[in-house]
């Protein structure tokens, strides 16, 4: 059974336009914790990145997601 999926996510803001960042794009990964019912958003890294942090922030404990620290990792938007 599909527990997480990850969607790469941009948008334009033009309150985020600068000279390193001329469209104002903003980038973000939606990540979606199929069992739990949660679907949280985390700035965007490389996909060695969210692995890391996955793995990190002890998302599975005894094989199993763990909500407590999903919520921990995320902001609920």
């Amino acid at each position: 059974m599909e527990e997480i999926s990850c969607m790469y996510l941009d948008c334009k803001n033009e309150n985020e336009k600068s000279e390193s960042n001329k469209p104002g794009t903003v980038d973000w990964i939606q990540l979606n914790f199929i069992d739990l019912g949660l679907r949280r958003e985390v700035p965007a890294v490389f996909t060695k990145g969210v692995f890391k942090m996955l793995y990190e922030n002890k998302i599975y404990v005894d094989g199993m997601l763990n909500e407590e620290n999903v919520n921990i990792i995320t902001n609920t938007n």
